[in-house]
């Protein structure tokens, strides 16, 4: 009689374990949901942070953002060795920019830089047409950089202090992203999207400008995806390896972007669509989120020689002029040389431009913990003219 009386409280009891299992995972599934659904809605508000991504877009990777790039990770300055050759490098891209055409094309048949005197001093890519016959797609799509990481909450302080928009809905997001097979002289390749690793090969990028003058143009590096590093990263590894697009540099392709949004999307007087123009250079640059580990040990040595905390300090940080250690040591990075192209190789639009100071801050939103963060460096580089003294043989020059 015993046992029968507690056969009911048995099956109750299991009855209650259920409901509370169900319970417990149907709230669980409703707080992630929310999570995601407050993640979208705040990455389209200038005023909220967007949630955490694990394929946060670099400025300058080369290759595929795995997981374990965001660990933390180690406070590692540059060697002595390391050190030295990016300033030697930063000096040989300030001797570049500062020089006219003419000059150029001497200095690069003469360069101590490995490789560069096998590199044109003229970009031979300036007409935007040119992206199509590569395989490129350009696209302007707000939808697009919800869902990349990206956190408008890093770039505010610099954007307040410069008096430039802080308002989404002024800025233009740009993508250029590798979606079709080409054929050019005979040569043949195939679209290097997601297929070959995520997220493809893209280059994406904030653009402000629209309705304003020259002197508030601004430029915000989101993602740089190169084809060579998205086949680099497929596993396993293709046999035999695609043939790649040669126009593929982020210098070349940020420079197309920015004449197509001047010329198409924003339809500025005077710029013609074939690539003929000469074109205003944005007035600055803004990098976030720098994770390129060749470049933050370049960083970290900064910090080192500064004697200051590891983790850096909010904006404005710590600004350099071009001719200092620092400041050479930066342009000599990876970060800092692909930007240096883009001014070194443009001169026939541009005209002979220079970065003018470089600022090293972290991110505003800094979540300390016991190992160094590996999210923090964020670079700005100013854009200006060259004067009489910066000339080649005005400044001193390594």
């Amino acid at each position: 009689m015993a046992s029968r009386c507690r056969l009911p409280s048995i099956a109750l009891c299991f009855l209650v374990i259920c409901f509370a299992l169900f319970l417990h995972f149907s709230i669980l599934y409703r707080a992630r949901y929310f999570h995601k659904r407050v993640g979208v809605i705040s990455a389209s508000s200038s005023s909220s942070n967007v949630s955490e991504n694990p394929f946060r877009y670099d400025s300058t990777s080369r290759r595929r953002l795995s997981s374990k790039l965001f660990t933390k990770r180690a406070y590692t300055p540059a060697s002595d060795e390391e050190w030295t050759k990016a300033i030697h490098d930063g000096c040989q891209y300030l001797r570049l920019m500062r020089a006219d055409s003419q000059t150029n094309a001497e200095i690069f048949s003469s360069s101590s830089i490995p490789k560069i005197n096998k590199i044109p001093a003229q970009s031979p890519w300036s007409n935007p047409g040119d992206i199509e016959k590569w395989g490129w797609t350009i696209t302007q799509d707000e939808s697009k950089w919800i869902w990349s990481g990206f956190d408008w909450e890093d770039v505010r302080a610099p954007l307040e202090t410069l008096g430039l928009s802080t308002e989404i809905k002024d800025w233009d997001f740009v993508q250029t992203q590798h979606t079709k097979a080409w054929e050019v002289d005979g040569v043949h390749g195939p679209a290097i999207d997601q297929e070959y690793a995520f997220p493809g090969a893209k280059y994406q990028n904030f653009w402000l400008g629209r309705d304003q003058d020259a002197s508030k143009y601004t430029l915000v590096l989101m993602g740089m995806f190169s084809p060579a590093g998205m086949v680099n990263e497929k596993t396993p590894p293709p046999d035999p390896k695609p043939n790649l697009p040669q126009l593929a540099a982020w210098s070349d392709m940020v420079y197309l972007q920015w004449y197509w949004t001047l010329s198409s999307l924003w339809k500025k007087p005077g710029i013609n669509l074939d690539g003929s123009s000469k074109i205003p250079c944005p007035k600055q640059i803004i990098t976030t989120s720098v994770i390129t580990d060749s470049t933050r040990r370049i960083l970290d040595r900064v910090r080192k020689n500064l004697r200051e905390e590891p983790e850096g300090v909010a904006w404005p940080g710590d600004s350099f002029h071009p001719d200092s250690q620092a400041g050479r040591a930066i342009l000599g990075s990876v970060h800092g040389r692909s930007l240096a192209w883009f001014l070194i190789q443009h001169k026939q639009q541009f005209g002979n431009k220079v970065f003018t100071s470089i600022h090293l801050f972290r991110k505003n939103e800094w979540r300390k913990t016991d190992k160094y963060q590996p999210l923090d460096y964020e670079l700005y580089f100013e854009i200006g003219d060259v004067d009489e003294q910066d000339a080649p043989g005005g400044a001193e020059i390594w």
